[in-house]
């Protein structure tokens, strides 16, 4: 679940130890029902899912047909941003596709940032008075 707890955050993140798997497919399961989430989700404001990986998926369901699922039902943008040489960029270029949105890829830390300022200042905006 979404929280504004950002110790909690951390002290998750520090919980987690990588095991060298990548469940991509896992990861738009879990992630989409928060977008759903009436405590969390604005109802009126885009949906949008942001998937950042080396994009070698290698466990679990697989992302290509998630995300065929994911769009098939709710109206949902899907970006994907790879990170690294030897990343996927295939694969999530297709699932970006898919989703409507934007597949982005990033060398380094500096490229990164670049990526998620450039995507954070194309989501849609509605302006009201």
């Amino acid at each position: 679940d979404l929280v504004s707890d950002y110790d909690r955050v951390r002290d998750e993140l520090e919980s987690i130890i990588p095991d060298g798997y990548t469940a991509i497919g896992y990861g738009l399961e879990t992630g989409m029902p928060t977008l759903l989430d009436t405590n969390f989700a604005r109802p009126f404001a885009a949906k949008t899912i942001i998937i950042m990986t080396d994009g070698i998926h290698n466990y679990g369901t697989d992302p290509v047909s998630v995300a065929q699922d994911i769009v098939a039902e709710y109206n949902v943008t899907i970006h994907t941003v790879t990170f690294g040489s030897g990343a996927d960029q295939e694969r999530m270029a297709d699932i970006a596709e898919l989703g409507g949105g934007t597949h982005y890829h990033a060398d380094d830390g500096e490229e990164l940032i670049e990526v998620f300022e450039e995507i954070a200042n194309n989501l849609p905006t509605l302006i009201t008075q």
